[in-house]
């Protein structure tokens, strides 16, 4: 029901209109004659057209400087996105080469720890090995020393 009334409104403001510049032609013609009413009236139809195009070349500039705006508002989001994602690329690669050198760390105890007991076991078989060498002596019933292996 609204929009009815609406329209029949927007019809309304018509019809004054035509009736209003029918009633200022029909006026001026009879007042000062029909070149002047053309006159006045094309005068009239070129400044609505003027305030016409003034307004579309308004709306079209608002509408690409909005866009514009967006634009650079979208490019700054991005550029912050990509610092955010370059600060998470470091922490990542910062966590990896630690671990890594925590790795190498735990590599190097491990191979420390494998050669200390390598040694330790080569250092058992050499004294193994010395005693196996080594002569043994005893005292026989004369008291005499005697060399056996």
């Amino acid at each position: 029901m609204y929009q009815e009334s609406r329209r029949g409104f927007g019809g309304l403001v018509v019809v004054c209109v035509l009736v209003f510049i029918g009633l200022a032609v029909w006026w001026l013609e009879s007042r000062f004659g029909a070149n002047v009413a053309l006159m006045v009236l094309g005068g009239a139809l070129g400044v609505i057209c003027f305030t016409a195009g003034a307004l579309l070349i308004s709306a079209n500039t608002k509408a690409v400087l909005g866009n514009a705006a967006q634009f650079n508002h979208d490019l700054a989001n991005t550029e912050r996105y990509r610092q955010m994602s370059g600060r998470e690329y470091a922490r990542g690669e910062r966590e990896a080469f630690s671990a890594r050198a925590k790795l190498d760390l735990l590599d190097a105890k491990r191979i420390d720890a494998i050669a200390q007991q390598r040694a330790g076991l080569l250092v058992d078989v050499e004294r193994q090995k010395m005693e196996q060498r080594q002569p043994r002596w005893e005292v026989d019933d004369t008291g005499a020393f005697s060399e056996w292996e």
